[in-house]
């Protein structure tokens, strides 16, 4: 016979309160993609972890929680509380991330719309509100059910959402408040089919959300560099800086227009058309539009300039002839301008790989 002092209005509406704790759930881990959070990644790795491990440790306390004394309620509580802590500062979270990538396959986060799910859940949370109404004496078990085979999945698909790679191998670097915006840098760690890192600025709302790339790293390894925000209060922009290098996210038009002429570019790319494209990002897919990034096209602009220099920006063939280098990097200047464009070659993985961005000494960066 259960104990009164054990019955209540918590026993009441516990189903209720763990579905509706798993619908606010969904909607935390939606909000990247949804909503343009991306300062939440930040959290998404170790919360989705943590929020997996307690949705397992809640099924045995479904099962048995009304037969448990109020006592034994808080002991076990403690005990949940200890595995966390215990997870969290052990080696047991790279099982984890190994464990979320079956758990994203086999319960969906790899595939199944979050959409899907939190309509799942909104469904099985409205169930649990009419239970709470019915009185067929198998109302309880019914309620269980739901909620045990709720949490099962649920654990398998947060776990799956926290070993995603742009949560699992990425990081929030910096953060930076400027105005009515929020601004973070995000890193990406490279690996597998893509050995590059990927490293991107974030411009968001004063909320942090619906936020936008505003700059983006050319590809390359940038784990170990020194990164930060700051602010040029000489440009008024808010910009990345790698190594001490600030790379600002504003050209002007007379700077765009130059770039776009120099390049024979298209007149209706968007970048030569349009003030709000006209950014690091903008100029960086501006570039792979306007020709292939390889050593031969790149300097043939710069040859017909009269600015090449052959020594300075030696070919592939030459940079890695005696297998001493893994990666160059040279300049090539524009005519009667104060900056370059910097030419990036990799050969670390067997192919020559390319890259480029734009420097300068008085414009876009300090030399």
């Amino acid at each position: 016979m259960k104990q009164s002092h054990n019955s209540g209005f918590f026993d009441t509406i516990l189903h209720v309160l763990i579905a509706l704790g798993l619908v606010s759930l969904t909607l935390f881990f939606a909000a990247d993609s949804w909503f343009g959070a991306i300062g939440l990644r930040a959290f998404y790795f170790y919360g989705g972890i943590a929020v997996g491990v307690v949705c397992y440790l809640l099924i045995p306390f479904v099962i048995v929680y009304e037969n448990m004394a109020s006592r034994t309620r808080l002991y076990y509580g403690l005990f949940s509380l200890s595995i966390l802590l215990i997870l969290i500062i052990s080696p047991l979270m790279l099982v984890f991330l190994i464990a979320g990538w079956f758990f994203g396959f086999i319960f969906g986060s790899l595939w199944l719309p979050i959409g899907v799910v939190l309509a799942a859940i909104g469904i099985v949370l409205v169930i649990q509100i009419a239970l709470i109404f019915s009185k067929h004496p198998r109302t309880e078990a019914v309620k269980k059910g739901f909620t045990i085979v709720t949490l099962i999945f649920m654990s398998g698909y947060i776990i799956g959402c926290a070993a995603f790679p742009q949560v699992a191998q990425g990081k929030i670097i910096d953060r930076f408040t400027y105005g009515d915006h929020q601004y973070f840098l995000y890193i990406k760690f490279g690996g597998g089919d893509i050995p590059d890192d990927y490293l991107a600025l974030y411009e968001c709302n004063s909320a942090g959300l619906f936020c936008e790339v505003t700059y983006e790293a050319p590809s390359g390894y940038y784990r170990e560099s020194q990164l930060a925000i700051v602010y040029d209060a000489g440009q008024d922009v808010v910009g990345a800086e790698i190594d001490g290098r600030f790379l600002p996210i504003e050209f002007s038009e007379e700077n765009a227009a130059y770039l776009c002429e120099f390049f024979d570019v298209p007149s209706f790319v968007s970048f030569c058309t349009h003030s709000q494209f006209q950014n690091h990002y903008g100029f960086l897919q501006m570039m792979w539009y306007a020709t292939p990034i390889n050593y031969e096209e790149i300097v043939s602009f710069f040859e017909r300039a009269g600015t090449f220099d052959a020594q300075a920006c030696p070919p592939p063939e030459v940079v890695f002839a005696d297998g001493s280098k893994e990666s160059f990097t040279c300049r090539l200047r524009f005519p009667d301008k104060p900056y370059y464009l910097e030419l990036y070659m990799s050969n670390r993985y067997g192919s020559v790989q390319y890259n480029v961005d734009l420097v300068s000494s008085g414009i876009f960066e300090s030399d």
